[in-house]
């Protein structure tokens, strides 16, 4: 898990703290801990990191559904269920950017926040056009 979650309850959630069950595919049980501007360039790494990830498991995944003597169906499945766990956090990187436009940032810092809603718009297209974690085949 990334540490931008940590697993933990809390009994009383502070007031800053976006309900959990109105980011997509985050539980109750994690606590989301909002970054201040400064932590911008460590968060766009991962941003990044995630885009260019994503773009290589999508075209590796849908290579493999086209050629069904490289991997067998349950080897996909998993590999889509994993990466789709991992999307979750693209609608809390979603809420931190609309945190820090809404923080009076200067030009170059809302510039790089447009350029990482970009981003993230992009990952939010791929997954709304990932493959189906189950793959049809003829079985000879």
């Amino acid at each position: 898990m990334s540490s931008y979650l940590r697993m933990k309850k809390r009994r009383h959630p502070r007031r800053d703290d976006l309900p959990l069950d109105a980011l997509d595919g985050v539980s109750s049980e994690e606590q989301v801990y909002w970054q201040p501007l400064g932590m911008m360039g460590v968060i766009a790494h991962l941003i990044d990191g995630m885009v260019d990830e994503s773009t290589t498991q999508t075209e590796l995944l849908t290579a493999a559904l086209a050629k069904p003597h490289v991997m067998d169906d349950a080897t996909i499945d998993r590999a889509l269920r994993l990466y789709g766990e991992r999307i979750h956090l693209i609608e809390i990187y979603c809420e931190q950017l609309r945190r820090w436009r809404n923080d009076h940032p200067d030009a170059k810092q809302r510039r790089e926040i447009e350029r990482l809603e970009s981003r993230t718009s992009r990952l939010r297209d791929e997954r709304a056009h990932s493959p189906p974690c189950r793959r049809t085949r003829q079985r000879q």
